[in-house]
């Protein structure tokens, strides 16, 4: 039986839910997040394709990801268009999850949007 909007949706939440980073709980070493699954942005600027691993966290059906500096942000000012790649490592003996989504970016600065950066 096929599955309706909602139930494949409730499914893309859970996924994102259960694998993108999260706070840690103190024990983690360094910047004190329990980091994700595997994340890869891409974007595009003058038909050049770029792939950047990112670190994920998500509100439903909408991802945050922080950049510094670099060529996706350029990439993105100058194409919104992204792709994400969201996978866990390929494992033959195991079914492995993985979701591709399609989207705009926006850019939210601290500068220009402090409350909502933060």
């Amino acid at each position: 039986m096929a599955k309706i909007k909602e139930e494949i949706e409730k499914e893309i939440i859970r996924f994102l839910d259960e694998n993108s980073t999260h706070k840690g709980d103190g024990t983690q070493s360094g910047c004190g997040l329990k980091h994700g699954i595997a994340c890869a942005l891409g974007t595009s600027k003058n038909n050049i394709p770029r792939v950047t691993p990112v670190d994920f966290f998500n509100d439903g059906l909408t991802l945050w990801m922080i950049g510094d500096p670099g060529g996706k942000l350029v990439n993105i000012r100058s194409n919104p268009n992204v792709a994400v790649g969201i996978y866990t490592r390929m494992d033959h003996s195991v079914e492995n999850q993985s979701i591709q989504l399609w989207g705009k970016a926006s850019l939210i600065t601290y500068r220009t949007q402090k409350e909502l950066f933060m």
